[in-house]
Order: structure tokens, then C-alpha cells, then sequence
């Protein structure tokens, strides 16, 4: 595997068709053959999620994902408002300490989630992620499998959509607000909220690098030979520039959920900005093994008077 820490790289690599997305339903086709577990479902909803497929089903999947988006963004944005100010009046205040992930940023999701995915779809939602993670033991990967192949027993197809928008969204979405808000508030100890340096943009994202692969151009190759070539999307080796520039990927692949997570931390900035009491980092605990994200299983900050 050849891993990328060049971030012009990064980018020509992740907007040319000449290196695929990797192939993650052929990942389990292999352990379906190894092991002997039927992982068929796994194998179909896989080959929904526009990360891991090209060409034209990769478009036909993108524009039905985006035109769903649209179609309830109004709603999910005035939502996603509310709940922002609702949880920054309840939960910043003098006295309390809260981790930003299950009691911030996770309901965050979960209520511009309500509006393409069923309360009783949600916690599977959050479970899909794991199947793209290497590190993930055969049982928890096999019972994943057996949730999806329930929920596609009887499949609409926007219910299909919608599951696969937010199952790729889920990770990104509360690992990257929780992130940035914990890690810009320890930046600043002693200090209050509304004097805090917050960035107009996210400046930390939980999507660490992307998968791509390169194959061979000899007629002479196995067609299914190929290289696989890690992008690191985030670096400290990076510019500020490019690692902002990287936070939601490059080229035909760029992550949907963009604007909606910019929207996000737009509004809690915007608040957080006005917020007069002093915030300080507690616990930073970063999950095990999530690849290929960066995710925090808990982040917690305790509010106290100026």
C-alpha cells in the first residue's frame, strides 16, 4: 500500500478517474468465501454508497442522494437550528460538565437525520460505519450484516437512500463537531467562549484519509490486480489551507453532507460567540479503532462563571 502525505497529491489523486474508489463490497465477498458467512447483504447495500462505487452508477446514486437532500433541507436546516440554540442554552451553562459527543453533537445528527431516516432505522445507521473499519472482528461484522439484511427485507427506496446517506454521514458529522468544538475550547484555557478564536470553518475533521486504488494499465495484468493508495486528508505536516481545503475530500466524490455540517457549525459558532462563561476541556477519549476516522468516543468540557 502506498500512503500519500502530499496534499497536492492528495488532491490530483482524489479527483482523477484514473484511481478508483476501493471496492469495499469485493472486501466482503472475500471473507464470504474465506469463512463461509453469507454476507450478501452486506454485499448489496455496499454497492449503494456512492463512496465505493464509479462511472455511471456512482453519478445515478449521487444525484437520487442529492435531490433527496434537497427536498428536506429546508426543514432539516430550521431543525437543526433550534436544536443547536436548545442544547447551548441547556447544556453551556455554569455547573455543567457534558460530553460533546453522545449529549451535543450526536443529537445534532439524529434530528437532521429524522427527516430522511426513521427513528427505528437510526441506531443501524450507526452501526454501518464499522463495516468500513479493517480492525473490526468477524462477529461484529457479521452481526451488522444480519441488521442490514432485515432492513433490506423490505426496502422502499427512499428508505434505502436515505439509510445510505446516513450511515455514511453519521461519523464525519458528530466526530467532526465534537472535535472542533473540544479541541478549540483546550486551545484556550481560562478563557471565555465569547473570547475564543472560533474559525469560520471546521478545523478538525474525523475523516483522517481516503482509500483509492490504482490498477495496472498492462493488457497483460489481472484486471482485479491493483494497488491500494491511502490519501491522508489531515496532517500536521499539511498547510492550514489544504487541511480545511481536504475536510469533506476532493473531486466527484466530495462528501454530500458538506453543506449540512457547515450549516452546523455555523450555528454553533454564531451562539458559542455570544456565550460570556468560561469553558474548559476535561477528557479527550478518542475510540479505539474507527477507520478511517478519527472518532472520539467521549470529549468532555465543564462550564463555569467568568
Amino acid at each position: 500500500m502506498e500512503s500519500i502525505f502530499d496534499s497536492s497529491r492528495v488532491r490530483e489523486v482524489l479527483s482523477s478517474s484514473a484511481y478508483p474508489p476501493y471496492p469495499m463490497s469485493s472486501v466482503y465477498e472475500h471473507i464470504t468465501e474465506k469463512t463461509g458467512l453469507d454476507f450478501t447483504a452486506t454485499v448489496t447495500f455496499l454497492r449503494q454508497l456512492p463512496v465505493f462505487i464509479e462511472g455511471n452508477s456512482h453519478a445515478e446514486v449521487r444525484r437520487v442522494m442529492a435531490l433527496l437532500l434537497k427536498s428536506r433541507r429546508k426543514d432539516m436546516e430550521i431543525a437543526l437550528d433550534e436544536e443547536i440554540g436548545r442544547l447551548i442554552d441547556s447544556l453551556f451553562k455554569p455547573g455543567r460538565q457534558f460530553d460533546l459527543v453522545a449529549d451535543f453533537s450526536a443529537p445534532l445528527w439524529r434530528t437532521a437525520m429524522s427527516f430522511i431516516v426513521s427513528e427505528n432505522d437510526l441506531p443501524l445507521a450507526s452501526e454501518i460505519a464499522t463495516l468500513f473499519d479493517p480492525d473490526a472482528s468477524p462477529r461484529r461484522r457479521y452481526a451488522i450484516n444480519m441488521q442490514i439484511r432485515a432492513f433490506l427485507s423490505d426496502p422502499s427506496p427512499e428508505r434505502l437512500t436515505g439509510m445510505a446517506l446516513a450511515a455514511l454521514g453519521v461519523k464525519p458529522f458528530v466526530g467532526s463537531l465534537a472535535l472542533s468544538v473540544y479541541e478549540t475550547i483546550a486551545h484556550h484555557k481560562s478563557t471565555l467562549l465569547s473570547d475564543m478564536q472560533w474559525l469560520d470553518h471546521l478545523p478538525v475533521s474525523a475523516i483522517r484519509f481516503i482509500e483509492r486504488i490504482h490498477r495496472p494499465q498492462s493488457s497483460g495484468v489481472n484486471k482485479d490486480d491493483h494497488q491500494l493508495i491511502r490519501c491522508n486528508l489531515h496532517h500536521s505536516s499539511f498547510s492550514g489551507h489544504s487541511n480545511v481545503a481536504a475536510t469533506f475530500g476532493h473531486g466527484p466524490h466530495i462528501c454530500l453532507g458538506k453543506g449540512l455540517t457547515e450549516l452546523a457549525w455555523k450555528g454553533i459558532v454564531g451562539r458559542l460567540r455570544a456565550t460570556r462563561y468560561i469553558a474548559q476541556a476535561s477528557d479527550l477519549e478518542m475510540a479505539p479503532s474507527e477507520k478511517p476516522f478519527y472518532m472520539p468516543a467521549a470529549a468532555r468540557v465543564t462550564i463555569r462563571e467568568a
